[in-house]
């Protein structure tokens, strides 16, 4: 069986690791076992573990840090964990040389994002307009204008991840 990496959620008030069973769940049902990856940065430790798994799956969770996408952080930005953005940084700069599948839900698609030279809104009320079409509700709206992929690798499709 396939064995795929989950990254840890981090909370910063209370100082603790946790992980959604609902992730876990969604591997195991689909024939890998999940396995929470531990919270330490270490290229070295990281590479070690790294080698023992087929694919990594980057977990919601804390905003990403601005300055890893070279801007300033604004009153509105949301916590940030240094540690875990540290940790998720040096993961994928370990998946993208060893063409390890990934995949990412939330703040795991933004720690990509940042990663392969991409941006991100720190708050979108306070940063972005949006056509006044888009109804308006108490759930976040994601508009998407523009996707453009440049690079893709048929053993990192999502189609192929377990």
């Amino acid at each position: 069986m396939k064995i795929i990496g989950l990254t840890p959620l981090y909370d910063v008030a209370e100082n603790r690791l946790f992980m959604l069973r609902k992730y876990i769940e969604l591997i195991e049902r689909n024939g890998a076992y999940a396995v929470i990856l531990p919270f330490n940065p270490d290229m070295k430790f990281l590479e070690e573990i790294v080698d023992r798994l087929d694919g990594i799956v980057f977990t919601g969770g804390l905003d990403v840090a601005p300055s890893y996408y070279g801007e300033d952080k604004i009153l509105e930005c949301g916590i940030s964990s240094n540690i875990r953005d540290e940790l998720e940084f040096n993961l994928m700069d370990i998946c993208y040389q060893k063409d390890i599948p990934t995949l990412g839900i939330c703040r795991g698609l933004q720690i990509m994002n940042v990663y392969l030279g991409g941006t991100l809104y720190q708050d979108l009320k306070k940063q972005k307009t949006f056509p006044s079409f888009i109804p308006k509700t108490n759930h976040t709206t994601i508009w998407f204008t523009r996707l453009r992929i440049t690079e893709c690798s048929k053993k990192n499709s999502a189609t192929n991840f377990m």
